[in-house]
């Protein structure tokens, strides 16, 4: 085949040039099959080079693909093998840490009593598990309450009682390696042991964009003494929220003796669709072939536009869940792209015991003020400045899908419905609703857009790598339809009314 200019200038200087690489790869450039084919370029030992996946899936494509030509695996299989490597008859169990808090919960929080409902006694022990890991990839300090509370800021985690200095102290063992380790472990342990990482000739690796500090460093130990090529799109850098570095494309590219090179043709949208995408993305250019792609736009939902293998995408969750109950009902094969999602609003629902609709809505109200009071006390703002932030945003999200739930299936089905509904598993001859973070990735010849007047999401005190990261989320939500996109211009609550 043909390469383009831009792969021909990447394969040289991996193939002919010296120093890293980090290829800026925009959206649909066929990023996987450039490093792929550069891989095997190289033709050296497998043993000479390494490729570092961010999942088994991925890693097994891979490894099919190059073949002989390095050996892949998963940046936490790879740490594991270090770990291994120290301390013989290793146990893996992710549960290690939740089993600790629970049992000492006691004695690591003064605010948590006998008295306690067992409800908020669970929910204070996800969150410090979830704040702790947000924690450890960051490769925060024990002790270290300062950065404890940024990172707890940054990511929008309710918070209950003392579980930022909870936090804080749990760090102070986890950085320690003993018997049993966690998947988090994998790539933050081996940090410890920096000269039993195994160093390799090339090492590549993909959505560099993503890499928490713990993941980039683990990389480039891999990688010392020898060359990297790492591949991503900074403007795809879209998981800040989940503990990625948003800036971790940019430090890579920093590194002293790397290069950044360009990977901008599309073979993935249409023109019009481009053109759209280049107003974030400048560079971003459609292949020679590429069809002019259908832009719609409507200000009513009806049954006709949800045509089967329809991608639905927006930047909520709750009007997705609406939509998606009323498709249902239908008779139509629908889903909402996110087990995670749902584990969270099952949590939520469990937590509220309400019996009847005045009680979740009176539980909804309740958690929403003492959302507000929390920040008021941290920020020491007003009640309008505190409704106005990520934190209350993300809270309330969650919640109205709770009422939204509840209103169309009733108390006692919410939590069944939730199973059922929420799913990482796309759905043949159906329709998948799905949240732009989870989006990231897929296609499909047909998206519908909700609430683009929500793209970019702003709030007040948004920090300025939040809202990049929210135009970058634009940018992702623009470049995954191949031929017919259609923006709703309907707000949230329209669309929750809406009769299809």
């Amino acid at each position: 085949m043909e390469y383009s200019i831009y792969q021909k200038a990447i394969f040289d200087a991996i193939c002919k040039g010296s120093g890293n690489i980090v290829v800026n790869a925009v959206a649909g450039s066929g990023k996987t099959f450039t490093i792929v084919t550069a891989c095997r370029m190289l033709a050296l030992s497998k043993y000479d080079v390494k490729f570092l996946a961010f999942n088994k899936a991925i890693a097994d494509e891979l490894q099919r693909k190059i073949g002989d030509c390095a050996d892949v695996t998963t940046l936490h299989s790879f740490g594991y093998g270090v770990l291994r490597s120290i301390r013989k008859g290793l146990k893996l169990d992710n549960n290690r840490w939740r089993k600790y808090v629970s049992e000492n919960i006691m004695t690591l929080s003064s605010s948590i009593g006998e008295d306690t409902p067992s409800a908020k006694v669970y929910g204070f022990i996800s969150n410090v598990l979830h704040l702790f890991n947000l924690c450890r990839v960051n490769l925060v300090a024990g002790g270290d309450l300062e950065s404890v509370r940024k990172i707890c800021d940054a990511h929008n985690c309710m918070t209950l009682f003392d579980e930022e200095r909870v936090v804080s102290e749990l760090l102070h063992d986890a950085y320690i390696l003993g018997d049993c380790i966690d998947f988090t472990d994998m790539v933050v342990l081996p940090l410890q042991y920096k000269e039993r990482i195994p160093s390799y000739k090339f090492v590549f690796i993909d959505e560099c964009q993503d890499l928490n500090t713990a993941q980039r460093e683990l990389m480039l130990c891999a990688a010392k003494g020898g060359r990297f090529v790492a591949v991503g799109d900074r403007r795809q850098a879209i998981n800040g929220f989940a503990g990625a570095d948003c800036q971790s494309f940019q430090k890579i590219v920093d590194i002293p003796d790397t290069k950044e090179l360009p990977l901008s043709v599309n073979y993935r949208c249409g023109k019009e669709f481009i053109k759209l995408a280049q107003d974030i993305v400048p560079q971003i250019e459609a292949h020679d072939g590429a069809i002019d792609g259908n832009v719609v736009k409507v200000d009513k939902l009806e049954m006709y536009l949800f045509k089967y293998n329809t991608m639905v995408l927006c930047r909520s969750n709750a009007p997705l869940v609406g939509l998606c109950l009323k498709l249902i009902k239908k008779g139509v094969t629908a889903i909402v792209k996110g087990r995670d999602i749902g584990e969270q609003l099952i949590a939520l629902a469990k937590g509220s015991k309400a019996r009847t609709m005045e009680e979740l809505e009176s539980y909804c109200e309740n958690e929403l003020k003492k959302c507000v009071a929390k920040i008021k006390k941290e920020r020491k703002c007003t009640d309008e400045d505190a409704k106005d932030s990520a934190r209350y945003i993300s809270l309330n999200d969650k919640l109205q899908c709770l009422l939204v739930i509840a209103e169309e299936v009733g108390i006692s089905s919410m939590a069944s419905k939730i199973e059922t509904m929420f799913s990482d598993y796309a759905v043949r001859n159906g329709i998948v609703l799905s949240t732009i973070h989870k989006a990231k990735g897929l296609e499909s010849d047909r998206v519908m857009i909700l609430c683009p007047h929500k793209l970019p999401l702003t709030w007040k005190h948004q920090l300025d790598w939040q809202l990049e990261q929210e135009m970058n989320l634009k940018y992702v939500a623009l470049t995954r339809a191949k031929k017919e996109m259609i923006f709703v211009n309907m707000t949230e609550e329209e669309i929750t009314k809406a009769v299809l």
